[in-house]
């Protein structure tokens, strides 16, 4: 059973599906992972926990690791899809305004949020444990930049 309702981060591989923190039925952030297997019916299983609890977490993944970040901390946390277990914390981003995520397999690309307007946009490498990096910027200060979204997997 998913343990959260609201603003949960979500990944794939095209095996496995991922989501992450978000707010519990009792309204306060959790740090939980669960995940279930595409090919399976039943229901989702604890696949382990984020470093820390994250409000309003988003994500990106290849189809090895996926990556977790929210607008409530300054760092990133990693996951190895095929396994189970807890979070990995690495790199960090340089504010906390990131709300929205996309990814090619390669890279999550970070867009503004609801925080304050912003035309900033960071990307950071699924496959290493760097910081966040500038990306560009959208055209006009917004606070939801909503880039293309959805699982990732082959």
């Amino acid at each position: 059973m998913f343990q959260g309702r609201l603003n949960r981060a979500r990944i794939s591989n095209g095996t496995r599906g991922l989501t992450a923190g978000g707010w519990t039925n009792s309204s306060s952030a959790t740090n939980r992972i669960d995940y279930w297997t595409f090919a399976t019916t039943g229901n989702a299983t604890q696949f382990g926990s984020l470093t820390s609890s994250r409000e309003r977490p988003v994500g990106g993944s290849s189809n090895t690791r996926g990556v977790f970040g929210s607008n409530n901390a300054t760092t990133h946390d990693y996951v190895t899809i095929a396994t189970t277990g807890n979070a990995t914390s690495f790199g960090t981003i340089t504010a906390q305004l990131w709300r929205m995520s996309c990814s090619n397999g390669s890279r999550v690309l970070w867009t503004p949020s609801m925080t304050s307007p912003s035309t900033a946009m960071l990307y950071v490498n699924i496959a290493t444990t760097g910081n966040a990096q500038s990306f560009g910027s959208v055209p006009a200060a917004r606070y939801f930049a909503n880039p293309a979204t959805g699982f990732f997997g082959v």
